[in-house]
Order: C-alpha cells, then sequence, then structure tokens
C-alpha cells in the first residue's frame, strides 16, 4: 500500500510561520540598479546633477514581495492584509528603505555614479526612513566624486527624485503625495587619504567632512526639506555623527550665493529638467 505525500507549499504552512516567510521577504535585497549615472554639468543657467535612469531596471520584478503578490489570490490577499497591520507597520525596517549610492571609476576616468536600491519593504506611503550608503572611495580616494560639495548637490538631487517620483526616480511614476519621513540617515564612506587630491578639492586629501556637513546644515535651512523630513543624520565611518533638523521658511529659497548650484527642489524642478509634463 503507498501512501501519498502532500506536496509541500506554502500555504501547507502555518499562518505563523507565513508571517515569519513574508518578514523575512520584506527585508530581502533588491539589489536593482535604477540609475546609472549622476551627470554634473554646467551651462549658462548653472550647475545640475541630472539623474540618468538605467533603461534596463525593471524595479517591480526586483521586488520579492511584490513578486509574492502575484503567486495566488489568497497569499496576494493575506499578504496586503499583513502589510497594513500593526503587527507589521511596528517594526522600523519594515518601514526603511535603503539604497547604496556608488561611485565608480577612478582618478583618471570620469566618474560614474550609480543608485543601486538594497531595501523597498513598504510602499512610499507607508515608508517612514531612508537610509542613503555612500561609497565616496573607488580606487585609490574619494576625489573620483568631485569632493563634498558635489556629492552633497548629488545627494539633494537622489531625494528629490525620491520623495517626488518614488524609488523608480522616472517621469512616469509621479506620486500622487509627496514621501513624508521621520528620518533620513545617510551614511558616508569618507575613504583614506590619497597622494593628489583633484585640480579644483580642497588641499586636505582627504574627504573634507566638515565641508559636507557646512552643505547639508545649509540645506536644511532653506525650508524645503522642511514637511518632507523631520530628522537628518550624517554619519560617516570614523565614528562622527551630526543631526540637522529642516528648517520652516516662509518663503523656502537657497541662499543667493548658492542659485544656479543645482539645489533645486520640488515638482516645479522636475518639470524644469524636462522629467514630466503636468
Amino acid at each position: 500500500m503507498t501512501t501519498t505525500i502532500p506536496r509541500a507549499s506554502l500555504l501547507g504552512l502555518p499562518a505563523e510561520l507565513r508571517l515569519k516567510i513574508y518578514d523575512f521577504t520584506l527585508l530581502a535585497d533588491v539589489d536593482c540598479r535604477v540609475i546609472d549615472d549622476i551627470d554634473h554639468s554646467k551651462d549658462s543657467n548653472g550647475t545640475h546633477a541630472t539623474l540618468i535612469p538605467n533603461p534596463r531596471a525593471d524595479l517591480a520584478l526586483a521586488i520579492p514581495w511584490l513578486n509574492l503578490l502575484l503567486t495566488c489570490r489568497i497569499i496576494s490577499s493575506e499578504l496586503r492584509s499583513y502589510l497594513r497591520e500593526s503587527a507589521c507597520l511596528k517594526h522600523n525596517e519594515n518601514r526603511t528603505y535603503v539604497l547604496d549610492l556608488k561611485v565608480l571609476g577612478s582618478q583618471v576616468q570620469k566618474p560614474r555614479r550609480t543608485i543601486i536600491w538594497r531595501r523597498i519593504p513598504c510602499a512610499p506611503n507607508e515608508a517612514n526612513c531612508l537610509v542613503m550608503n555612500v561609497s565616496t572611495r573607488p580606487e585609490p580616494g574619494p576625489w573620483t566624486e568631485g569632493g563634498p560639495a558635489s556629492l552633497a548637490r548629488a545627494l539633494h538631487q537622489v531625494l528629490n527624485h525620491t520623495v517626488h517620483l518614488g524609488p523608480r526616480m522616472v517621469r512616469d511614476t509621479l506620486l500622487e503625495k509627496h514621501m513624508e519621513l521621520q528620518d533620513l540617515l545617510i551614511n558616508v564612506e569618507i575613504g583614506s587619504t590619497c597622494s593628489s587630491p583633484a585640480i579644483g578639492c580642497d588641499s586636505d586629501p582627504k574627504f573634507n567632512w566638515g565641508l559636507f556637513k557646512g552643505a547639508w546644515t545649509k540645506v536644511s535651512r532653506t525650508g524645503f526639506l522642511f514637511g518632507y523630513f523631520e530628522l537628518i543624520r550624517l554619519k560617516n565611518n570614523e565614528n562622527e555623527e551630526v543631526e540637522v533638523r529642516p528648517q520652516w521658511q516662509k518663503v523656502p529659497s537657497v541662499p543667493g550665493h548658492w542659485r544656479n548650484y543645482g539645489y533645486d527642489w520640488g515638482i516645479e524642478s522636475l518639470q524644469c529638467a524636462g522629467y514630466f509634463t503636468l
């Protein structure tokens, strides 16, 4: 007499085990490069940081929990319900977006700045934290990024695109309402010393952390980030950390000497850059 052994399946597991699997799926590494480069350019209107999308990126297919929603109606219904429950939302990691900004190239090559998503555990309207891991040191030193001012401008526009266009950062994904996050954490790998900084950079052969902090302190005072982030934390791999809180301004604006330096903000700025037409 033969015994039929039922085929193992996700629905055959107890509900509490399925929820554990959903939790692991939410935190799985996405590993999707959505931006191929951030091009710094100058023209008669000033300096710009233009994000160049990766045309081959399929972010929806790269997010594991979105794929689970496509398996069957029962799992889709159960997972959608779980994503809205306090049991899921109470865990901060389930509402934390994580991306990497990596600088590729060397001192003798034109740098290429890529954006890779590492974690997208929820819809944009449910996110409450964004972590940006920034590598300013490919080989052999940090100056291929162009210095802290250039990096601050690039990060500013990455944020501008993310909170208005969502994680895909392209024109056809304009969010109905911009993201509102409690916490923005920027982790910067400042790198080691290098023998000869690039022309035009500071004389200090290390990444100028003080200048980078100063740039973000000024950005937080413009008024643009108020209502988007409650707290901004800057941290480096030498255990230095600073916190700044975006300030409210009746008329948000950048300092006069910063105008035309690529620190535009909002849907209007993306319109002017040609990302979409309202």
